[in-house]
């Protein structure tokens, strides 16, 4: 199944963020957009931890 899920609906663009939701932990934190890409390596080491 799905490690997590990035959530992009129209609440989230118009703020210029995304929800990054973790299945296993039913987790959710909110990202800017722009600071997307400067977490990755933050991102993967969740994915790590939640595999």
């Amino acid at each position: 199944g799905a490690i997590a899920c990035l959530i992009l609906g129209d609440r989230e663009a118009e703020q210029q963020e995304v929800q990054l939701k973790w299945m296993s932990a039913k987790e959710q934190q909110t990202l800017e957009q722009s600071d997307l890409l400067s977490n990755t390596p933050y991102l993967r080491q969740q994915l790590d931890k939640h595999c």
